[in-house]
């Protein structure tokens, strides 16, 4: 998934995979997907400081929450235990490190791997990732 920023008004819109336009909220930057199944995309902003795209791992952010765990079962009382909060934001923290492991991949896609960004979410400079260009 991608998604435009502008840091003027600080909105942050996703991509359409039509390929339709999609502008942020103060009309500064527009970016659009030239290849919505391969994440490419372009960006196009007068002052060019002002534009970030950002590139979200989608097996992350849409699997992700359903993988955590909230309870187990005290095999002692047959009873449902909910996680403690440090043992929740353990869970938060194994699952931010899995988005970042990809298998062998092309160049946009291993940007999120530990060897590189090691994050499931990277912002890309147009014109220094293959996947973000201006337009």
């Amino acid at each position: 998934m991608k998604a435009l920023h502008c840091r003027v008004c600080n909105s942050l819109h996703s991509l359409k995979d039509s390929g339709e336009p999609t502008t942020c909220d103060c009309g500064r930057v527009t970016a659009w997907y030239t290849n919505a199944d391969n994440g490419l995309a372009c960006i196009t902003a007068e002052d060019h400081d002002v534009a970030h795209l950002l590139s979200i791992n989608n097996a992350w952010i849409n699997d992700g929450p359903d993988l955590i765990p909230t309870a187990y079962l005290d095999m002692t009382t047959q009873k449902q235990i909910p996680y403690t909060q440090e043992q929740l934001d353990s869970f938060w923290r194994e699952l931010h490190a899995q988005g970042t492991i990809m298998p062998r991949a092309p160049e946009h896609i291993r940007v999120w791997d530990q060897s590189r960004r090691g994050c499931p979410v990277a912002i890309l400079t147009p014109g220094q990732s293959v996947d973000a260009q201006w337009g």
